[in-house]
């Protein structure tokens, strides 16, 4: 059921959520409402007479009125569609081939203790073959994906000179995923690319995988992060305790959720999502605890709202 407003209060309410005016117009006038889920607005502006509210609607919204509303797709398919301005949806996954047995480390390439830029910086790219190079079979081209020193999302492709490093044209303060975007004829890196800091890593492509494994996130500025499931995969019978850790901006990690799993896959989907704000770093960590084969996989599913 629509609830009556005036013009100016529709107006307001199309403008806010950024929707098209719906209506239906007959001979002598307008009926105009907002849909937006479960809000109906609804004014009804008079033709034929001169009303500055019914002016305004036919300068300035009817052309672009009467889009089609689809209030049956999910809103986490509409994000990853890009139907839903300003929102996108992140998937973050990673692996671990040795856990350590001593201490909690994150789910990620290296598979040791992670650490974090302090200031952005020029990072510099190191191969283990000479084949990932341009015109060589191997990587080609790849894609950085991170946020600058006001955590801002920035890109940079960087093209591949074998074994020789390359330095980045950006600064960037965290690099949440490296993606290999074009290769020769192998259709991959020949092999691991790291980029770093003087040695200390911030992201690692291990041999023939194209992309970065790391459960690891920093929400951008001016978003938050809405954590809506986690994943484990033990392929062992081993027993390992998982953490999901995040800490805010100029904050310690805490422990926003914990599992002790044997073997087999666990998927945990939140109630209420977890919600995070802009520049908190995320983690996937975990120990093993019993038994030989210390490998474990695990990732988790974000929907990013933009704040403004």
């Amino acid at each position: 059921m629509a609830i009556s407003v005036d013009w100016s209060d529709l107006k307001s309410f199309l403008d806010d959520r950024k929707l098209a005016a719906q209506f239906v117009e007959t001979d002598s006038k307008y009926i105009v409402q907002g849909v937006d889920g479960q809000f109906t607005l609804e004014s009804i502006l008079p033709k034929g007479e001169s009303d500055s509210d019914t002016t305004d609607f036919e300068n300035n919204y009817k052309s672009g009125g009467n889009k089609r509303i689809d209030t049956g797709k999910d809103f986490a398919l509409s994000a990853a569609a890009g139907d839903v301005n300003g929102d996108t949806v992140v998937n973050k996954f990673g692996a671990n081939p040795s856990l350590s047995t001593s201490e909690f480390v994150p789910v990620w390439d290296d598979g040791i203790v992670y650490t974090y830029l302090t200031s952005a910086k020029t990072l510099t790219i190191n191969r283990t073959s000479e084949n990932d190079k341009t015109g060589g079979t191997g990587a080609l081209t790849v894609e950085i994906q991170g946020l600058d020193g006001s955590h801002n999302e920035i890109t940079e492709t960087v093209n591949m000179n074998g074994t020789t490093n390359v330095t980045t044209t950006n600064s960037f303060l965290r690099v949440n995923r490296m993606v290999v975007l074009t290769a020769g004829s192998l259709g991959e890196n020949d092999g691991d690319i790291v980029i770093d800091d003087s040695g200390n890593k911030q992201a690692k492509i291990n041999k023939g995988l194209n992309q970065t494994l790391m459960a690891i996130y920093t929400v951008p500025a001016n978003k938050t992060a809405f954590l809506k499931s986690k994943y484990w995969s033990i392929p062992c019978n081993n027993e390992i305790e998982a953490r999901l850790v995040s800490r805010e901006e100029n904050e310690v990690f805490q422990t926003k959720h914990l599992l002790h799993l044997q073997g087999g896959y666990t998927n945990h989907v939140f109630g209420y999502p977890v919600k995070l704000e802009a520049k908190a770093d995320i983690q996937l960590r975990a120990k093993s605890l019993s038994g030989s084969c210390h490998s474990v996989s695990a990732g988790f599913d974000l929907i990013l709202v933009d704040n403004s």
